[in-house]
């Protein structure tokens, strides 16, 4: 029995076979009561003067009429459906045959079709069909009229029921001798009437059986078969279902950038998918199959991460989420923040696999500019403690954000080519705080509107949707603001991927909210830590500066108070050395506080041979996390190929990250799509200088306004000094350079700094003050 077979009811197959027989015996059965009926009436139809003896047609006219339209008024009420049936006309043929027992003389009775000459039987049979002669005849007799039957052995009687049919009843010719009355010679004897009238009784009870199981059969094998395509029908919509939900499962495994591995009970590798092939650089066909040690397993590696497989295939579920390290065949290494699930079936596990290379890179650049921040500070008590807590303060946010990463879950969203929801997962339900259905009864086609969306936001989120689904989609994440039901706000990292079938685009957002918070605090505290490092720096050489003007105006007041001496006592001898003198100390006392003025006292510049292009990379990992708070993405131009420039690193490392600090400031409201700072640079070689770009796409600075952006205490931006780009041109001047800004075509601004490949005297000049590069 087929599986087709068991999701069918068994009562229409097992009642269609006791019908099929018993239609079989009820037909055969009808077959012998005939063949003994014809047996019993074969002498009439040979002869039949002899069974049947001219009795004429019947003495009363009057009853055979009415028995006549008693009929055709029974017949008609029958529609076109039961007058071909056997069954509903049973009782009008027992009518017809009681009311015939009083009619000597009829042998047949039939229902005639004058277009045709189909005849019905009633009763009787005599084997006289009509000829085209006798139905034009029969056409246009009336009620009562007699013919003769075609062969001239009969007398019919028509009773017309319509224009196309008519009821004839066939007597024995009247006899000659007796016109209009009939006489009967001889009857049927009664035994062999009665045994006439019992085998047609049992051979029609039979018929009518054979059709009533005929009727059965055809009705339940209708039945049966609309079960069967109602159930074809079923199956063929579930396979396609579970096709189609294959194939979107299929398609999303594809899509996302989450590598994906399954193993069996034995560890043997039995499916993995595209993004776990790019990421390994190991081709499907040589993973499928692979058993412990696989190839992605560096060999120093092998111990652990074969203790960690025997300890998720034993069952234990104490490693949780983990990273691990893994190598392609390249000889290059890669680490994957790794997760195991058991699979439903119980039949193996699957594995997440996630590149967090970049972080684990950023991770340790950080540290590692922290440990340099330390050591550069590290004889200013103040400040030391100071960077102790915060690099404290940064390790625990550091820690803070991997157990977030590692606790939750990262929400998926599917949209088709219009913007509408296809299918969100459950992490994305949970973190928003919608429902499936609501989420899912949003974005209308044309005109997306999520209800995540804060209401001072849709725009420019609106804008950013447009942009995706336009096929501009950035390659980095991006952060965006969400709101939950109750109105709070939360951030979403999201990140963008086209689906492999091309009809849609998969979202994965990840709740950094509170993230964000720690690294806005990070940037709080570095912005503290430089105006501590200025403060410290003040402190070292205020007792220098308090010394030499001492000194100078301790000069200038001797020497006055000398010449005024002279003056009273009215000796002019000496009066010029004295007023030189004066005029010597005020210059030196002049030079002095030009010497050390500006917001930062100067000391001796520390020159160094620096590359451009590791400086610039610090300065952009100073402001980093601000810049990922605002959805700016930074690119480092500057050549590699650049000769070292001897340099103070710290003054132009602060300058860079300043200037990179106000680009981000500046570009809230540009796209996020657009959000790029790049820093390239330009290398003259026969005046031996190089030029740093620092471009952004922000709103740009007016013409009128170049020059005032360097002057001290000017600000546009809400709650900024006015020092940052006045210190900052003041520093490019002291390394000998300088610095401005012009646009940044299309859109932005340009600030460009000039440096000389080689120090010039001026640089490294002391006690003078410097001048900028011409």
């Amino acid at each position: 029995m087929t599986t087709m077979d068991n999701t069918l009811p068994a009562a229409p197959r097992h009642r269609i076979r006791w019908l099929q027989r018993l239609a079989v015996a009820g037909s055969v059965g009808a077959v012998l009561l005939l063949l003994a009926l014809v047996w019993q009436m074969l002498p009439a139809w040979l002869d039949p003067a002899q069974t049947f003896p001219a009795t004429g047609r019947p003495q009363h006219p009057v009853a055979v009429d009415t028995c006549a339209r008693e009929f055709i008024a029974d017949w008609t009420k029958l529609d076109s459906t039961q007058r071909k049936n056997d069954i509903p006309r049973l009782p009008l043929i027992e009518a017809m045959k009681k009311c015939s027992h009083s009619l000597p003389g009829l042998v047949q009775v039939h229902l005639l079709r004058t277009e045709d000459g189909t005849e019905t039987l009633l009763q009787g049979m005599t084997e006289d069909f009509p000829t085209p002669d006798y139905l034009a005849k029969v056409r246009s007799a009336k009620t009562g009229d007699e013919l003769r039957s075609p062969s001239g052995r009969f007398t019919d009687r028509m009773y017309p029921v319509d224009r196309t049919l008519v009821l004839v009843e066939r007597y024995l010719p009247v006899e000659s001798g007796a016109p209009g009355v009939m006489g009967v010679k001889d009857v049927v004897p009664a035994a062999v009437r009665q045994e006439q009238w019992l085998l047609s009784a049992l051979a029609l009870g039979l018929v009518a059986l054979v059709g009533i199981s005929l009727r059965w059969l055809g009705r339940s094998q209708r039945d049966y078969q609309h079960t069967l395509q109602e159930a074809v029908l079923k199956l063929e919509k579930e396979v396609q279902a579970r096709r189609a939900d294959a194939e979107f499962r299929r398609d999303m495994e594809e899509s996302i950038n989450v590598g994906l591995r399954v193993i069996d009970r034995e560890g043997r590798l039995i499916h993995v998918n595209r993004a776990f092939c790019e990421s390994s650089g190991l081709s499907l066909d040589t993973l499928i199959g692979m058993r412990a040690p696989y190839l992605f397993w560096p060999d120093d590696q092998v111990a652990l991460l074969d203790g960690h497989l025997r300890q998720i295939l034993g069952g234990e579920s104490g490693l949780g989420s983990y990273r691990a390290i893994y190598v392609r065949p390249d000889g290059t290494r890669w680490t994957a923040q790794v997760n195991a699930h058991r699979l439903r079936n119980g039949e193996g596990w699957i594995f997440t696999s996630t590149d967090v290379t970049r972080e684990v890179e950023d991770q340790r650049r950080i540290e590692s500019l922290n440990e340099q921040l330390h050591n550069e500070i590290a004889n200013q008590k103040v400040a030391a403690l100071k960077l102790e807590n915060e690099a404290q303060a940064r390790q625990a946010a550091v820690e803070f954000r991997l157990d977030i990463e590692e606790s939750i879950s990262v929400g998926l969203r599917v949209i088709d080519r219009e913007g509408r929801l296809t299918h969100v997962n459950r992490a994305f339900c949970a973190t928003s705080g919608w429902t499936v259905q609501a989420l899912m009864a949003s974005g209308a086609a044309g005109q997306p509107q999520y209800p995540f969306w804060p209401e001072d936001q849709a725009p420019q989120l609106a804008e950013h949707l447009h942009e995706i689904l336009a096929g501009n989609a950035r390659p980095e994440s991006y952060r965006v603001p969400f709101v939950r039901p109750d109105g709070t706000r939360w951030t979403a990292q999201v990140s963008a991927r086209a689906l492999g079938s091309g009809e849609g685009w998969i979202l994965a957002s990840t709740d950094v909210t509170h993230e964000v918070e720690a690294q806005r605090r990070i940037e709080s505290l570095n912005e503290d830590l430089r105006h501590q490092s200025a403060v410290e720096l003040i402190g070292e050489h205020s007792g220098e500066l308090l010394h030499k003007l001492s000194n100078q105006i301790g000069a200038a007041q001797l020497a006055l108070g000398g010449v005024a001496k002279n003056l009273q006592e009215g000796r002019h001898g000496g009066l010029d050395t004295g007023v030189q003198i004066a005029v010597a100390a005020v210059n030196q006392l002049s030079k002095t506080v030009e010497h050390f003025g500006g917001p930062v006292l100067r000391g001796e510049i520390a020159q160094e041979p620096s590359l451009l292009h590791a400086t610039v990379t610090d300065a952009m990992v100073q402001v980093s996390v601000y810049a990922a708070t605002h959805n700016v993405v930074m690119y480092n131009g500057i050549s590699k190929e650049l000769p070292p420039i001897t340099m103070n690193r710290t003054y132009l490392r602060e300058v860079l990250s300043n200037l990179l600090h106000n680009a981000i400031s500046v570009m809230d409201t540009t796209p996020i799509t657009n959000r790029l700072i790049s820093v390239e640079n330009y290398l003259d070689e026969a005046a031996g200088q190089v030029q740093i770009h620092v471009r952004d796409r922000g709103p740009g600075i007016e013409p009128a306004q170049r020059e005032a952006v360097f002057e001290r205490h000017y600000s546009k931006r809400q709650g900024g000094s006015g020092w940052g780009l006045y210190l900052c041109r003041r520093w490019v001047h002291r390394l000998g350079g300088r610095l401005e800004v012009t646009d940044n075509h299309p859109r932005g601004a340009d600030f460009v700094i000039t440096l000389h490949l080689t120090p010039t005297e001026e640089a490294l000049v002391h006690d003078e003050p410097t001048q900028p590069v011409a």
